[in-house]
């Protein structure tokens, strides 16, 4: 849900944390504040986001009590979509391997994968991250 972006940015520098998952990249500061970053390619793809010109962090607001306020996703191809009603409608369950992260869109400019924070972070990630949180400030 797009409500749920606080901003897009570039890649950032961040700090790897000993003893995580792979996916989960580091922690980095964003105004202040120490940030988990999620590597979003990785867990899509099972290889790591490659550091290009069209590689960005997309920050989250995070609902949940034991997550922080925000939490970055590096991707890859990152763009801007317009998803108007009618396009809503003609989505698709993604298969196996990327149903945990939601729905697919079609619409008549590609493929669009609709991330749904809930599933891509689920109870298990978000206790393979409380190290990372609790005891790591950049």
């Amino acid at each position: 849900d797009s409500a749920s972006v606080i901003e897009v940015v570039p890649c950032v520098d961040f700090d790897a944390v000993a003893d995580t998952p792979e996916w989960l990249a580091g922690v980095f500061a964003h105004r202040g504040v120490a940030t988990p970053l999620v590597d979003f390619t990785l867990l899509l793809t099972g290889r790591p986001c490659p550091r290009r010109w069209n590689s960005r962090v997309i920050l989250v607001r995070m609902e949940a009590d034991d997550m922080p306020s925000q939490l970055g996703l590096l991707a890859e191809r990152v763009t801007t979509a317009e998803i108007d009603d009618n396009a809503k409608a003609a989505t698709t369950e993604a298969s196996s391997a990327i149903e945990a992260v939601g729905p697919i869109l079609l619409d008549n400019r590609g493929m669009f994968q609709l991330v749904d924070l809930a599933r891509l972070l689920s109870d298990d990630r978000r206790s393979a991250m409380q190290p990372a949180i609790s005891e790591r400030t950049p």
